[in-house]
């Protein structure tokens, strides 16, 4: 299983823990992340996760820094109108073989095949497919844990339109999130050093 061949099981379960303890205070409120971010380092892993505002709209997130050595880029994100206009004009879209999956996603990324591998999990399909409204991407760290880590530190960055106002909606908004990181694992050895 890739999550324990790259050591990442016991601090996927313990992060979590942690975040979970972290809302635990909130679970009265409407918004279980309202003005609020919980920020989880464990075993020199950072989770961080919060809401925020843009343009008006609300967002929940998910970030991690990762190392990797590999050249692995990828973005995927729900279609809608613009994207398969797009497409039509070129844009690329990596096809898993999923009718389901590949009629709602638009992926983009540079290695077809690994970026395959990674959302081939049918578990991970079956979570992304609940959201509405999900852009996930493998991008240089241009922000939050620039200043932190040291070069070839990447950011996996999970986010959904929206406040999650339940615990179970947030549970499986991170098992997307820790599944895929695992799976990355597993692919770039550089994971094991962590940032």
């Amino acid at each position: 299983m890739p999550v324990e061949r790259c050591g990442f099981g016991s601090i996927k379960d313990a992060v979590w823990a942690k975040l979970e303890a972290g809302l635990s205070a909130k679970l009265s409120d409407k918004n279980l992340l309202k003005e609020t971010r919980i920020e989880v380092n464990l075993n020199n892993w950072t989770v961080s996760l919060d809401a925020y505002s843009a343009n008006g709209r609300e967002f929940t997130r998910i970030r991690a820094p990762f190392r990797k050595k590999s050249d692995i880029k990828f973005k995927i994100f729900h279609k809608d109108f613009y994207s398969t206009f797009i497409k039509l004009f070129g844009m690329e879209d990596i096809v898993l073989g999923t009718p389901v999956f590949d009629e709602t996603f638009i992926i983009q990324g540079n290695n077809p095949g690994k970026i395959a591998l990674l959302f081939s999990d049918k578990k991970v399909q079956s979570l992304m497919l609940k959201e509405n409204s999900l852009l996930f991407q493998l991008k240089e760290d241009e922000g939050w844990f620039q200043n932190t880590y040291k070069d070839g530190v990447e950011e996996l960055y999970l986010e959904t339109e929206g406040s999650i106002t339940t615990l179970t909606r947030l549970r499986s908004f991170y098992e997307i999130f820790a599944t895929v990181l695992s799976l990355l694992c597993d692919l770039d050895p550089a994971c094991k050093e962590m940032p």
